[in-house]
Order: C-alpha cells, then sequence, then structure tokens
C-alpha cells in the first residue's frame, strides 16, 4: 500500500477540523486537501500550492503547547540539509498561534509498517536497509564543520520511497562541536542510547546504537534489553548477530567508532553473500498499469522461455484471476504432483495464499503474477529482486501507465514492458512517456509456442535483469538458445 510519509512520523492520530488551527495565512497560498496526522503539540496537511500546482506537507506547530527552539532548530537543519535522505523544505510561515512548515511531499513506507505487514524479513532485505541507513547517518556525521547526530532513529521515522530512502523529525538532532557533549537529550526509550537516556556524554556511538536496535527490532519484534543482545537470533547467520550484537553495546567503547567502519562491515558482508548470486532464488513480481493489459500472458511466457533456456523457473499465480486452474482443467499432458502443476513447458503454483511457501522449492527463478497493481500489496512487491510492470500504450491506457510509471520512478530494478501495435509506436510513447528501462514486447497469440521474435525479447529482458542485479549466468550456452540470425531480429 502507499503511505504517506508525513503520516508515519507521529504515532497518535488525533483527529481535529481544520478550524482548529490558524490556517488563513497558510490558505493564502495553499489549497489543503486533507490532515495526514497529528500530534502532541501539531497537526500535518496534504496541501498543494495554488498557483505552482506543487503537493506538499504542511506541519502545523501549535505556539502553545510546541517548543519554539525545537520549530527553529529543526527548520534550520531542513534548510541546511540539502540531501536525497532528507525531505526538502520548501518555505516556513508563522502567525500569532502556530509555526507551519512547509516541506516535500514524499509516498512511500516507514519500516514500521514493513515489520508490521512482514512476520519475518529476510537477511538480504535487512542487510539493504542496514546498508541504506548507515549511509544516511554517515552522511549526517560527515556534515561541517560539525557532525550532526541524529538521536532520535526508529522504524517510524525511516521511510522507505522508491528506490531511496528518508530520515524523518530532526527536533532531537544537535551538532556535535566536540568529541562528545553532555546534558540529557530527546530520544525514544528502546531506540535511544543508555548514555542519551541517562543523560551522559553522548557522541557518533549513540547513533550506532539506535541503527542497532531498529535493526534487532526488525528481527525480532522486541526492543534491545539493558543487557543488550546476548543470544544469536535463529535465522540469520553467525556474521549478522555479531554485527548487531556490536552496534548495541552498553558501552560505548565496545561498539562500532563510526557509521563508516558499520557500513564497511555491512558492505564487504554483502559482496561475500553475493559471489555466486545465481546459484540463489531470483524472484520477480509482474504487476500490470490496467486489468486485461496481458500479465498473465507475459509472465507464463517469461517462465516458459527461462525453462527453454536451461534455466529452472518457477511460475506462482498470486491473483484472484484463477487462470492456472483454468488452464490445467483444460490440458490433457498436464500433472499435478505436491502442490505443483506440471504443464508440457512450463511449471507453476496456482493460487494457495499464505499457506505454501514457494521458497521451499529450492533455488530457481520465481515469476510471481500479481495481475493489476494493488496498493495494499507494496511490501510483497519491494520483496522481489526486481518487478517487472506490464504496461498499455493504447491512448486510453496512457493515464495508468502513467501513474504507475511516476510511482515506481525512483525504484532500482524496475522493468517496463509496453505493449503496443508497432516499435515505432512504441519509440514514440516510451519517449512521450519518459519511460524508464522499457522494452517492446511484440504481439503473439500463444505464451506456449514462443518464435524467434518473442524468445529474443525475454532473452534481451532476463539478461537485463541479470546484468543489473550483478548475478552471474552459469548456463550461458544454454542463453544461446535464444540466439538466432541477425536478419531476423528487426523482424
Amino acid at each position: 500500500m502507499q503511505v504517506d510519509i508525513i503520516y508515519l512520523r507521529f504515532e497518535k492520530i488525533v483527529p481535529k477540523e481544520r478550524g482548529d488551527i490558524g490556517v488563513n495565512v497558510i490558505e493564502q497560498k495553499y489549497t489543503l486537501q486533507k490532515q495526514i496526522g497529528s500530534g502532541l503539540s501539531c497537526v500535518v496537511y496534504l496541501a498543494e500550492h495554488k498557483k505552482l500546482h506543487q503537493t506538499c506537507a504542511i506541519k502545523c506547530i501549535s505556539k502553545r503547547n510546541g517548543n519554539g527552539n525545537t520549530f527553529l532548530r529543526e527548520t534550520e537543519f531542513l534548510r541546511n540539509l540539502r540531501s536525497i535522505y532528507v525531505p526538502a523544505l520548501y518555505d516556513y510561515e508563522e502567525d500569532t498561534d502556530y509555526w507551519y512548515l512547509i516541506e516535500e511531499y514524499i509516498a512511500g513506507y516507514s519500516l514500521k509498517d514493513l515489520k508490521q505487514n512482514q512476520r519475518f524479513i529476510s537477511q538480504d532485505k535487512l542487510m539493504e536497509s542496514a546498508i541504506r541507513i548507515c549511509e544516511a547517518v554517515k552522511w549526517l556525521h560527515d556534515r561541517k564543520p560539525y557532525p550532526l547526530l541524529y538521536l532520535d532513529l526508529k522504524p517510524e521515522h525511516i521511510i522507505v520511497s522508491g528506490d531511496g530512502l528518508k530520515l524523518l523529525d530532526f527536533g532531537s538532532a544537535v551538532y556535535l562541536k566536540g568529541n562528545q557533549m553532555s546534558g540529557r537529550v530527546m530520544g525514544t526509550v528502546g531506540f535511544a542510547s543508555p548514555e542519551q537516556l541517562q543523560g551522559s556524554t553522548i557522541d557518533l556511538r549513540s547513533d550506532i546504537y539506535s541503527i542497532g536496535a531498529v535493526l534487532y527490532w526488525l528481527m525480532t519484534g522486541e526492543m534491545v534489553g539493558d543487557e543488550g543482545v546476548s543470544k544469536k537470533v535463529s535465522g540469520y547467520s553467525k556474521e549478522w548477530n555479531a554485527i548487531i550484537s556490536r552496534c548495541v553495546e552498553q558501552d560505548k567503547n565496545r561498539r562500532y567508532a563510526s557509521a563508516g567502519e558499520l557500513l564497511k562491515d555491512l558492505q564487504r558482508m554483502q559482496k561475500i553473500n553475493n559471489k555466486g548470486q545465481f546459484g540463489k532464488s531470483l524472484k520477480i513480481a509482474v504487476i500490470g498499469s490496467q486489468r486485461r493489459v496481458g500479465v498473465t500472458h507475459f509472465s507464463i511466457g517469461l517462465a516458459m522461455s527461462s525453462l527453454q533456456a536451461g534455466v529452472p523457473c518457477l511460475y506462482e499465480e498470486r491473483n484472484e484471476s484463477g487462470a492456472i486452474q483454468e488452464l490445467f482443467s483444460y490440458s490433457k499432458k498436464a500433472r499435478e504432483k505436491e502442490g505443483i502443476y506440471y504443464f508440457p513447458k512450463f511449471e507453476a503454483i496456482p493460487r494457495y495464499g499464505n499457506a505454501v511457501c514457494t521458497e521451499s522449492y529450492g533455488e530457481c527463478m520465481f515469476v510471481y503474477d500479481y495481475g493489476v497493481f494493488r496498493e495494499e500489496l507494496v511490501f510483497e512487491y519491494e520483496e522481489a529482486d526486481c518487478v517487472i510492470a506490464v504496461t498499455g500504450g493504447k491512448e486510453w491506457e496512457r493515464k495508468q501507465t502513467k501513474d504507475l510509471i511516476e510511482r515506481y520512478r525512483k525504484r532500482r530494478n524496475m522493468y517496463y514492458v509496453l505493449r503496443t501495435g508497432s516499435k515505432a509506436d512504441f519509440r514514440i510513447i516510451a519517449k512521450e512517456l519518459a519511460i524508464p528501462a522499457a522494452f517492446y514486447m511484440p504481439d503473439y497469440g500463444q505464451p506456449f509456442s514462443l518464435g524467434n521474435r518473442e524468445k529474443h525479447f525475454y532473452h534481451k529482458l532476463l539478461k537485463q535483469i541479470h546484468y543489473d542485479l550483478g548475478r552471474r549466468i552459469e548456463h550461458e550456452k544454454d542463453w544461446n538458445l535464444f540466439h538466432y540470425h541477425r536478419h531476423n531480429r528487426n523482424r
């Protein structure tokens, strides 16, 4: 599902009417669309600039209950921190009752939402999140002339948007104007370091503790105890557990000295894990910009072409169409064994729901057919190694295509298959909609009968995916099944 990132900034939502705040100053420039969050001393609105037609989030902070110094400090931080890791500050205003922060509005989800929607998060997925968090914290710590300590790292403040990451709420952040500083700084129990909560001296290692505490919570759903982490968390490697344990040491002298040092360990571990990566399962999520655009047709063709090339592949139906069951009932040569339907040219699992775990079927390529894009399944799409969007090129289909492109504009390993009548139309539409990583899908009647054009199409797409993911293709000689004479390539 798509989540408003400013909404995630607050743990408690208290409904209020627009008349509860002094909005006259803001309404001169902005149209307030809806309330998307609130806290003890503030309320947040989704808004649009009346002249620029730019969407933004407006944080309204009560002067009666809020802290003026905190507001000014956060405004100063956002004004100076121009980065991919921080929401941009567009403007700020005030009247007799409120301060207003006008910030960048970004669609995404928090790590808190990720954990609530996924009971178990794989080590590979956590590794990606950990590296992004470290990169963001390292960027803050590398500020000149003084490092900036974030000091309020917690799952709801970390937002995944596209392929990037944003840190929210700099109300507790401080510049470190020496090697360390004293004094109690606001933080969240369970994620803030012991020295921060006790009012002792804090330094760069205080944020390191919070990184480890967030990752531990994502692993277990529990806070780090007063004694740190003493037991290995099952489902994760010994090396990974050791990294987390070192981050959350009660004695800060035993933690990583900097985010840069932690980042090097994580990247080294990721590099080791990625060696010979093709031997591991590759998960591809396939979605459609609208109904009846050909997602199942494409997905079956993808699975079949992979098997023909000697690459083990399993198609899984993750939509409600019931197409696989229907195909099975009509096919005289198909057979079923242990829940898998074996068709003459591909293997498939019909819609079973969450009761079946396909990863238990061993190392292969999984093609997940989700059908039309659905907001509530965004978390599942993100778990895949890559996402392929099947989109329409007809005039009445282009709005949905454009909306989906904008939704995933910043995501890496996102590919678009555009179904148009001709290559000439494809080039025009791809340029008009500024489609990144676009592929022309030739029309063909049956996915079970692939000609040279279709084989070349799937071959080109899969080679690009494997290249982008840094995977090694072990069956190189088998991939040559896709090659054919050059004069056929322009058919």
